[in-house]
């Protein structure tokens, strides 16, 4: 026996199920549509709330507007190594903890996370922590503030000094000075960045011609 098709069963399914699938589609829509808001003011506190944890923990936030050439004072909270120090800087009523890197001189490595400890790198690091820790210390800036890792390039002087150019204060109150004049380390200039150059390969002629630290070759 042939089988009857029923048209009029066939055409009404499909109709029922495209408006069910309707129905659902808008009940999602005006959902979305009412939580969305709240979705959005949540996800703004919390990334609010991200930011200043974040700012309260950082080192080196950039929360002080460095100016070109300017002058900074701030006390030495932790000396890295020979040429690289951690300060709080005094900005206005807040504080700020920045690393400085000491701009001119280049100390053997004793914390390179791919060197080994370099030769008369302790003895350069110990010097610095002999003569910075916990001091008072300006901070002179060149042309360029920051390095590619974010520290403030500086010149570091244990007090500061009426005439900045005067070489006899350079010798006595700059911590860069003193550790190129005892041989603990090298001089590098890096542009732009160059203020006192020709000084310090002055210095280093001197310290070499003395036989200082690095250059005392009876030491090696």
């Amino acid at each position: 026996m042939k089988r009857r098709y029923n048209k009029t069963s066939y055409t009404k399914k499909p109709k029922v199920v495209y408006v069910a699938m309707l129905g659902v589609f808008l009940l999602a829509s005006l959902v979305y549509y009412i939580t969305t808001p709240e979705k959005e003011e949540e996800s703004r506190k919390t990334m609010e709330k991200i930011s200043t944890i974040d700012k309260k923990e950082r080192i080196g936030a950039q929360d002080i507007v460095l100016k070109p050439n300017g002058w900074y004072s701030g006390t030495v909270i932790r000396v890295v190594d020979g040429d690289t120090i951690e300060v709080q800087l005094k900005n206005g009523e807040s504080k700020t903890k920045e690393k400085i890197r000491l701009i001119g001189v280049d100390t053997p490595e004793t914390k390179h996370p791919k060197k080994a400890v370099e030769y008369y790198g302790v003895e350069a690091s110990n010097f610095t922590k002999s003569n910075l820790a916990d001091k008072n210390i300006w901070l002179q800036l060149d042309v360029g503030a920051r390095d590619r890792y974010q520290r403030i390039l500086a010149y570091v002087w244990i007090e500061k000094p009426k005439d900045e150019s005067s070489e006899k204060e350079i010798r006595t109150k700059m911590f860069n000075a003193h550790l190129i004049l005892e041989g603990y380390g090298k001089v590098v200039t890096i542009q732009p960045n160059s203020r006192y150059s020709e000084l310090f390969v002055k210095f280093q002629r001197e310290a070499r011609k003395n036989g200082m630290g690095l250059w005392n070759e009876t030491k090696k």
